[in-house]
């Protein structure tokens, strides 16, 4: 034998069928036949008669205007968060370019504080130097520099060596 399932009336009424019982029991019906009748909980209905809760209708009326309340407060809470989040997003932005500036100055920097030096007197060379013997002459063979005055060119202007071809002693052996 099945077990009987007490079906429940919780919420199985609308507004009409609750107005309705509420009008019988103030004509003096009796409140539990009325309950059984329309559906409708007897606390519920007892509440509608005293007057704790409003009418079906300005029920209605609330939660209509709670759920726009809300709706409009999502709203601004999600265009506050975008405006928020590009504000970040821009702010990010700046910061990295300004850290990409600095590392490129930097990197000037330090270009422009490393010196090659010419190997036979270890002295810095200078690349704009109008002094005919502290200009500089490259190795054709090798990376090494030096002082015109520094090579065997000495008597020369640097006009006269610029044309010619010049290696330095270690690749001449």
């Amino acid at each position: 034998m099945k077990p009987k399932t007490k079906i429940g009336t919780f919420r199985r009424y609308d507004g009409n069928k609750l107005q309705a019982a509420v009008q019988a029991v103030r004509n003096g019906g009796k409140l539990r036949e009325i309950c059984r009748q329309y559906g409708v909980p007897k606390s519920t209905i007892q509440d509608r008669i005293k007057g704790k809760v409003a009418d079906v209708d300005n029920i209605m009326k609330i939660n209509k205007k709670k759920k726009k309340r809300k709706k409009t407060q999502k709203k601004e809470k999600t265009t506050n968060k975008d405006t928020d989040n590009h504000k970040k997003r821009e702010e990010k932005c700046m910061r990295e370019f300004e850290k990409e500036n600095e590392i490129e100055h930097d990197d000037e920097a330090n270009q422009s504080v490393f010196k090659h030096k010419c190997d036979i007197c270890q002295e810095d060379l200078e690349s704009d130097t109008e002094i005919e013997n502290e200009k500089n002459v490259g190795c054709d063979l090798c990376p090494r520099w030096y002082h015109l005055g520094c090579t065997k060119f000495t008597g020369l202007s640097y006009s006269q060596i610029s044309n010619l071809d010049f290696t330095c002693d270690f690749c001449d052996d």
